[in-house]
């Protein structure tokens, strides 16, 4: 109880490690302190600690504002975020390679750096439209991503401050809830450009013209094609 702090990589790759009790004194938590610690399936907290506490062996801080670390041995597959959770901390579930579907509750607003970094079995992912900021290497590894249900619109998602290392996400097939099926009134099923428009706009690369119209006869400017093609690559950062 005495400690106050445990500092950056403190348990990194402890290969036996099961069970961490945080202590009363604890405050602060550094980055990494409990990555890649693979037997690690459950954190306790002790009567007292004024700034965290522990959900089903889940660490979040007190007021569960933040979920600061999920036991990277849990062999669950699937994981859906509290109530109350507004971001997904640093390393939250870095390495956490039986997880294979995790929901995100609407009030969520950010997540953190390397949040899902090598989660290589993940392969969808529900992230509201709460959420206004997805930080350096939160997706970076997962390489099984394959759909992300997003709660908003195209627009929506296009302003999200989505930073570096993130290509698993760009290059996933993105739902959005409140565009159903074909929005298009000029997009008719039976078009040999039907499924095409289809593909594109589920996958980010373009939103067509308005709400309602892709306008498939128009022609593209210069820049426009460049900007389909950048988006159809995910969008890598520029050399």
């Amino acid at each position: 109880d005495s400690v106050t702090s445990i500092g950056d990589l403190a348990f990194y790759y402890c290969k036996a490690l099961t069970d961490v009790t945080i202590g009363t004194g604890v405050t602060s938590i550094g980055e990494r302190a409990f990555v890649y610690c693979p037997a690690l399936t459950n954190f306790n907290v002790r009567s007292g600690n004024s700034v965290y506490t522990s959900v089903d062996g889940v660490l979040f801080t007190k007021d569960r504002s933040t979920l600061v670390k999920y036991p990277i041995g849990k062999t669950a597959e699937s994981y859906q975020v509290t109530g109350g959770v507004k971001h997904i901390g640093i390393c939250a579930f870095e390495g956490c390679t039986s997880l294979v579907d995790v929901t995100m509750p609407n009030g969520v607003t950010s997540l953190g750096v390397w949040a899902f970094n090598g989660c290589s079995s993940l392969e969808s992912v529900t992230i509201p439209s709460s959420v206004t900021d997805i930080e350096s290497g939160a997706f970076d590894g997962c390489t099984a991503l394959s759909d992300v249900y997003y709660s908003g619109t195209f627009d929506d998602w296009v302003f999200i401050d989505v930073d570096y290392n993130n290509k698993p996400l760009l290059t996933a097939a993105i739902h959005y809830e409140s565009l159903p099926g074909n929005p298009f009134v000029d997009v008719a099923e039976g078009r040999y450009f039907y499924d095409p428009v289809q593909w594109a706009v589920s996958q980010g690369i373009t939103a067509g013209t308005s709400a309602t119209t892709f306008s498939p006869a128009d022609t593209c400017t210069r820049a426009q094609v460049v900007t389909f093609l950048w988006r159809a690559a995910g969008c890598p950062e520029p050399e």
